[in-house]
């Protein structure tokens, strides 16, 4: 290719992203420019600027001259060095150095673009290809016109172009082209109804089709005798292909003919489509101004009419070489001739498909593919060709013609979705989901109890940092064992052919699984060690108050420890001293300013809407009156058109009263949080608020037809705030009673008095010293056991409840096998509105059901966990005595080995054994059979304590578990509502359902009616139907053109319909019309198969399923 001159061009498009104004034509020389030097001069002289790419490695006196002869020429220059990192500086003239070394692309060509823009406007330069002929000449480069063969072809087409100048162009098809006019369309559509064949009357199937093929065989006659004998056109072309058809003149022929066609058609094309584009932009204004306008009817007419002038008027070689094509085919069909011309047309065409000539395979004008050759009849030399190119396999022509006419037949019948084959894939997708399902639990139950173990460590103090594989090592090992179960899933199933399309996404989402559930847990085990690292100031101040306090109380013990005492006598000398140790202890404290939440709370606000006006006013007016939407008030409706206001429709009000739940929601879920971790009040808290509320409000889907007011944000706030100053009031006082030196110790009174009796009794203190471990041990045990239940308790219903034990379509049918059931028409309301929030509740209600059914499964889960944990236990009083042993241990060594044992298992923090660590006991081995015997009554009385807790205190933990790991996406069809069924929320590509539903059940009604529609979204979308959103209407075929919502959704035509939402509409109908205040009526009303679905069909068409 070295010394090849490459020519492209740039057309710009009429956007603002095009990198030129106008058409630039940008020509390469292959290889070094010093060794093709009539190209170079000849380029010089053509070009507008030049473009010199310069090498280090070339840096030779040849190349210096080349480069100082185009600095010296009058032509702009652009250097680029590729050893060089910046632009030269003096750049502002018409020569450029740019340094390319180590550049980002798309800055360099950003700069590139700059410069030569900059530069073209100094050069005036504009040559066509016409214009380059004499100084190519000149260079003595060969030019194609200059040849025989040219100038042969040249002259027939100029021949061919006076036949067509003598008609006007609009005639020239109708005249000349008589085979692709009316005749062949009605063909077509005659051809094409062979293959959605009806009854007709009283006519069979057959007789129809009879019928139609006769038609086809009268058009065909038709055809032959408008275009028989050939016009002077036809048959010149004809002979020009024929006599030329190993010739090279052929080529050159097609070439000059369709540039002559093109001159001929181009100005006046171009006229006539400005005046269809002037007369469409006048229509549109007129709209906009007078919609009912009688001008927009007869511009309408005007334009079908350019429209059908500018196709007339449309010629080009594609339209020769289609009345070729279907000259052979009404010759095949209808008058089997003898003539050479004719017989020769298969080999015409072999010959131009050889050559690289454009042989259509489908007529534009009539959407239809004449492919009805006889392969045979096709020139033998292209699988000669073939033949000669083979090296491995390729497919034959006559294979081709085949896998085409398929094609065709499944695009006129419609069915690119095979019944069978879909079948079998919904069979296998919804069987791997599941399966899927259960893969997802395994992962999920495994890092929530690695996390409980985590978190139990935190809380003990085993764990002050969390380092990068303390949860990922063993994650990723579990992840590995159940992505070797996939994956044998994929290679070993019956459908693994099918299932293999999914392989790589399903992959995809367990990983994503994996990371967002490592992601989960590291956060809330970091929050843990914030919050103890956060506590450690407290724990420290704390610890020395009870060091003093005990310090204080051995000395007590040592002046009693000879007297026998009773417990009562020692209650009396402990409490003696026990208010003035506390006072002595506290009275040093500094005092602590107390917060002013109210204050704090008021000031935010106004900070925060300062630029609403009247806001101080409504802060002195504000109650405590729950918040109450009021439309007028807090909500915009958007123009239509930009002209007419919408009105606030039925369906409006409850995406807003959605919305506004979600809000509160999340501010409950917040100060839940907070009150759990048992925080102090801070006024980042507020600001947190006012996150969640600015949050929620730019959730509302950009289709939604309204828009939140200020007023709206500042009442919410204002009630949510009011509420929230109560709730950290409350945590405030509880943080304080937790932390106050005076109450802490107050609460520990019992546990110094313990140690005081321990002391006091010397050796034989070890029953008091087990009994007071064990009053300590209890309460860590019942709440370890109790947390326990709720992931057993979710995990049993994953395994025993139809309606769990699958994925989220399972769960959701039956959900709707329920509402059908019960009949309830609110509970349809609020799953259609509200869909998250009713998948919540059926699951809520779903567990306090279990819960009050399967009340003896769940006393055999305590029980396991009881004799679980009574194992641990035992493990750990013999493995720390028989080490404490070893190493000659205290008591306080057998405590630091006895709760290192317990830490993943339960939260039992050893500081809360410091009052009894320093006790004089010697004989470890008989402590060990003290906490022996003590195990037992200890373990009976925490079961019994767990078996009066009321279970359903585990409900919505329950609940929160099955809901993120059954309820994924929660996206609804911009059009029906439906839920797309993704698993994954968040996910990636289209969202989608298998069965949509009537969009009267949300509402929609026909435009500028009062009728609810019934049109199913797979219906609409394979008719001509149209829709009008915001400003805009759309077909409902370009949906996605809307574009946000509506381009997230993949809506294919089918159907397969549910019968279960036309027995809702027709059952609820009454109910539909009274709440959107609409009826069925004209073009909504219902048909009567509608009406025969029972409710027993659609719940026997669910169980199905």
């Amino acid at each position: 290719m070295e010394g090849v001159v490459e020519i492209s061009w740039f057309c710009p498009g009429g956007d603002d992203e095009d990198r030129f104004d106008n058409c630039v034509t940008f020509t390469n020389l292959h290889g070094d420019a010093k060794e093709h030097k009539k190209q170079l001069t000849f380029l010089q002289e053509v070009s507008s600027l030049i473009v010199v790419l310069m090498s280090t490695s070339d840096d030779d006196e040849e190349n210096r001259k080349i480069v100082r002869d185009l600095s010296q020429s009058p032509r702009p220059l652009i250097c680029l060095l590729d050893n060089k990192e910046q632009t030269m500086a003096n750049n502002s003239n018409k020569k450029v150095m740019i340094g390319i070394r180590n550049r980002n692309e798309a800055e360099l060509t950003e700069e590139l673009v700059t410069t030569i823009r900059r530069l073209m406007e100094l050069s005036n330069i504009a040559l066509s290809l016409e214009d380059l002929a004499p100084m190519a000449r000149k260079q003595g480069f060969l030019i194609d016109e200059d040849q025989r063969e040219c100038k042969e072809a040249k002259e027939k087409a100029d021949v061919l172009m006076a036949l067509l100048r003598e008609l006007n162009i609009s005639q020239v098809k109708e005249n000349l082209l008589p085979l692709q006019g009316h005749l062949w369309h009605l063909w077509c559509k005659k051809d094409k109804e062979l293959y959605h064949l009806r009854e007709k009357g009283n006519q069979s199937i057959e007789q129809h089709k009879s019928e139609i093929e006769t038609e086809k065989q009268r058009i065909r006659r038709q055809q032959l005798t408008r275009a028989l004998p050939l016009n002077d056109l036809m048959q010149a072309v004809l002979e020009i292909l024929q006599n030329n058809s190993e010739t090279q003149t052929t080529h050159y022929f097609l070439q000059w003919l369709s540039v002559l066609l093109d001159n001929l058609t181009a100005e006046h094309l171009e006229q006539l489509n400005e005046k269809k584009n002037n007369l469409w932009s006048r229509i549109q204004t007129e709209k906009q101004k007078a919609p009912k306008s009688t001008d927009l009817q007869g511009w309408q007419k005007e334009i079908e009419a350019i429209s059908t002038e500018i196709s007339d008027c449309t010629l080009g070689i594609e339209q020769l070489l289609r009345e070729v094509g279907q000259i052979y085919e009404a010759l095949e069909e209808a008058s089997p001739t003898e003539d050479t011309i004719y017989l020769s047309l298969p080999q015409i065409a072999a010959d131009l498909m050889i050559s690289g000539a454009p042989i259509e395979l489908m007529d534009g004008d009539a959407s239809y593919v004449p492919l009805n050759h006889n392969v045979q009849d096709l020139k033998r030399r292209i699988l000669m060709a073939a033949k000669q190119e083979l090296r491995g396999s390729i497919m034959r022509t006559s294979d081709v013609k085949l896998r085409v006419q398929d094609l065709w037949r499944a695009l006129v019948n419609e069915n690119f979705i095979f019944s069978f084959r879909n079948t079998r894939e919904v069979m296998a997708m919804s069987k791997l989901e599941t399966m899927y399902n259960s893969w997802t639990w395994e992962l999920r139950s495994y890092v929530l109890d690695l996390q409980n173990q985590l978190i139990n460590q935190i809380m003990n103090g085993k764990i002050q940092e969390l380092t990068l594989g303390t949860l990922e090592d063993p994650v990723t090992e579990k992840y590995k064992a159940i992505q070797q179960e996939l994956d044998k899933y994929f290679n070993e199933d019956p459908d693994n052919e099918i299932l293999i399309q999914w392989k790589a996404s399903f992959e995809n989402k367990l990983i994503n699984l994996k990371e967002a559930l490592i992601f989960e847990s590291k956060n809330k085990a970091e929050g843990h060690i914030s919050y103890k690292k956060n506590q450690e100031i407290l724990d420290n101040k704390k610890s020395g108050y009870e060091k003093e306090l005990l310090e204080r109380s051995r000395e007590l013990a040592l002046t009693v420890k000879d007297k026998e005492l009773s417990e009562e006598e020692l209650h009396v000398k402990f409490n003696q001293l026990w208010e003035k140790w506390v006072f002595a202890v506290t009275s040093t404290l500094p005092s602590v300013t107390e917060p002013d939440i109210d204050v704090d709370s008021e000031n935010i606000l106004l900070d925060y809407f300062k630029k609403e006006t009247d806001v101080v006013n409504i802060l002195k007016k504000k109650s405590r009156k729950e918040f109450e939407i009021n439309y007028e008030k807090h909500v915009k409706m958007r123009k239509r058109f930009g002209l007419i206001t919408r009105n606030l429709e039925v369906y409006d009000k409850e995406s807003i009263k959605r919305i506004t739940d979600c809000i509160v929601s999340r501010y409950t879920e917040m100060i839940k949080n907070l009150q759990r971790l048992q925080c102090d009040y801070n006024p980042s808290y507020f600001h947190e608020i006012l996150n969640i509320i600015e949050e929620g409000v730019k959730s509302a889907p950009t289709e939604e037809r309204y828009t939140f007011t200020s007023k709206y944000k500042i009442d919410l706030s204002l009630c949510l705030f009011q509420g929230a100053s109560e709730n950290f009031k409350d945590m405030h006082r509880a943080f304080k009673r937790a932390n106050d030196p005076r109450s802490y110790l107050e609460s520990k009174k019992d546990d110094f008095f313990m140690s005081f009796k321990i002391s006091c009794q010397g050796a034989s203190s070890i029953k008091t010293f087990v009994d007071f471990l064990w009053h300590k041990l209890t309460p860590a045990i019942s709440n370890t056991i109790w947390e326990q239940m709720a992931p057993k308790i979710a995990g049993d219903m994953r395994a025993t409840c139809p309606a769990f034990n699958g994925n989220r379509a399972n769960l959701e049918k039956h959900i709707l096998i329920s509402l059908a059931e019960n009949e309830k028409f609110d509970d349809y309301w609020k799953y259609l509105h509200n869909p998250e929030s009713y998948f919540k509740d059926y699951i809520q209600n779903y567990i306090k059901k279990y819960c009050s059914e399967q009340n003896n499964k769940i006393k055999t889960f305590l029980k396991i966990s009881v004799g679980d944990i009574k194992n641990v236990i035992l493990s750990a009083i013999h493995e720390s005595t028989a080490r404490a042993k070893d190493k000659s241990s205290t008591v306080s060594g057998w405590l630091d080995l006895f709760c290192g044992h317990l830490g993943n298992n339960l939260n039992f923090p050893r500081k809360d054994l410091v009052s009894i660590e320093h006790q004089e006991i010697k004989d470890i081995e008989f402590l060990k059979e003290a906490m022996n015997k003590a195990l037992d009554p200890a373990m009976i009385t925490v079961e019994q304590e767990c078996m009066s807790m009321p279970v359903e205190d585990r409900v919505p933990e329950i609940q929160k578990m099955l809901s993120e790991h059954l309820c994924g996406c929660w996206k609804q069809c911009p059009f029906c509502g439906a839920i797309c069924t993704n698993t994954i929320p968040n996910h990636d590509g289209d969202h989608s359902v298998p069965f949509h539903r009537p969009n009267a059940v949300i509402g929609w009604r026909y435009s500028k009616t009062e009728v609810l529609c019934l049109n199913i979204c797979t219906s609409s979308v394979a008719s001509d139907d149209s829709f009008t959103t915001k400003s805009t209407s759309y077909l409902y075929k370009t949906y996605r053109q809307a574009g946000g919502e509506y381009a997230t959704w993949s809506i294919t035509p089918d159907t397969s319909t549910q019968p279960y939402w036309k027995w809702f509409v027709c059952h609820f109908r009454s109910n539909l019309e009274e709440k959107y205040k609409k009826k069925f009526t004209g073009r909504g009303e219902i048909p009567d198969a509608w009406t025969k679905i029972t409710k027993e069909d659609v719940l026997d068409d669910l169980e199905k399923q």
